[in-house]
């Protein structure tokens, strides 16, 4: 019994042709109609969101926030590259070195060597205050 298997590159043109129709690119300058939208990276962490945005939206606005001060470190050299805004020469990345939430509150941050465990820590009593 023989089986059939894409020949060497065959799967790669598949990709390519996939990817021309369907990329990222596309899919956010169809849904996103402005030629200098206005994005919010919220929870930026060290730019990876900002950076593919910049890529797709070259002449965007860009805000990004990350409350975290050695993320934020990387983030605000991350997005330093991108300099000013060619239609109206203003800065066109900012990194903000705050949190996003629904009301104005102070809480502690916690950082860890498991970033899926940093972030904002509240207590059940907390909550109730909130």
């Amino acid at each position: 019994m023989r089986i059939n298997s894409p020949q060497c590159g065959q799967s790669d043109r598949r990709n390519d042709a996939y990817n021309s129709q369907w990329s990222p690119g596309k899919f956010y300058t169809n849904l996103i109609k402005s030629k200098v939208p206005i994005i919010f990276d919220v929870g930026a962490h060290q730019g990876e969101s900002a950076v593919f945005f910049k890529k797709i939206f070259p002449i965007s606005i860009l805000y990004s926030f990350e409350p975290d001060p050695e993320n934020f470190l990387v983030l605000e050299k991350k997005l330093s590259r991108y300099g000013k805004n060619q239609l109206q020469g203003q800065a066109s990345a900012f990194a903000i070195p705050l949190a996003v939430a629904e009301k104005k509150v102070l809480l502690n941050f916690t950082s860890s060597l498991f970033p899926i465990l940093e972030g904002f820590w509240l207590s059940i009593k907390s909550l109730k205050t909130l």
